[in-house]
């Protein structure tokens, strides 16, 4: 399950740890320039329920969001460029063998708010 904005992964789960929410950041594109940062949130009860993911982006930091609580902040490649949303549902090895995944599996946007500061 992946809410994605510019290579800002405000959320990324994976099937192997069903209680960690994966927050990255990567820049550089994915060649031999590629760069990447991010931390490995803990949270016992992502699996039930819905649930919010936030980041607010400024021109100096990135903070994410998980339920209304801050779980990381990030001065790294701070973009400064107009960006758009993606919200995937991307199967690929990352999150480990998807011959070994549960099928069907879902992921619901109930929906997506995107704020400019005033």
């Amino acid at each position: 399950m992946f809410y994605y904005l510019w290579r800002k992964w405000v959320y990324e789960g994976a099937s192997e740890t069903p209680t960690i929410v994966y927050h990255n950041l990567h820049w550089n594109g994915y060649g031999a320039n590629h760069k990447s940062t991010g931390k490995q949130v803990p949270i016992a009860t992502i699996a039930d329920g819905y649930h919010t993911f936030g980041l607010e982006w400024t021109k100096d930091v990135y903070v994410f969001y998980v339920d209304g609580q801050e779980t990381w902040r990030s001065t790294s490649a701070v973009s400064q460029r107009n960006e758009y949303l993606i919200l995937s549902t991307e199967l690929t090895g990352w999150g480990g063998d998807p011959a070994l995944g549960n099928f069907p599996d879902e992921v619901i946007f109930d929906y997506v708010r995107v704020y400019k500061p005033k």
